[in-house]
């Protein structure tokens, strides 16, 4: 073989690494975006679970008042129904709250098995495009051997 086509091979060979390289590099990073993407639908969803709990807390304030307001202005304020009444009203808030935290507890493992595997599929990715550098690698070390 001609120096001229062993210059042409190892540019050849120069420029498979140098892209592989630079498609290494972009999976990284496109990596690290999906991740803070992911940090981030993580932080909007627990200011919405922090905004459905006040939202809960504040209407359960206005049923018990109302319970209240109705037992004092039948005269049944202190009976055992009134009572009852207002209790049925904090156990329904903190049923409501249960909810509220197990539907947040759900989207945040959501989130951490979503961000696994785009952290899993990116490493695959770089793995694959190691093999195929290599494959380059002993392809242009084979056919140099060739004359």
């Amino acid at each position: 073989m001609g120096t001229g086509a062993e210059i042409a091979l190892i540019s050849l060979g120069t420029s498979a690494v140098a892209l592989g390289a630079a498609g290494a590099v972009e999976a990284r990073q496109g990596r690290k975006a999906s991740e803070r993407a992911t940090l981030t639908e993580q932080r909007i969803q627990n200011i919405k679970a922090s905004r459905e709990r006040r939202r809960a807390v504040r209407e359960a304030r206005i049923q018990r008042a109302n319970v209240e307001a109705s037992a004092q202005s039948t005269g049944t304020q202190g009976t055992s129904g009134a009572i009852s009444g207002a209790g049925q009203v904090g156990t329904q808030l903190a049923s409501n709250l249960s909810f509220l935290d197990t539907v947040n507890t759900l989207q945040t493992q959501s989130n951490i098995f979503r961000s696994e595997a785009a952290r899993s599929a990116g490493k695959a990715g770089d793995l694959a495009a190691t093999g195929k550098l290599a494959a380059t690698g002993a392809s242009l070390f084979a056919s140099f051997g060739e004359d």
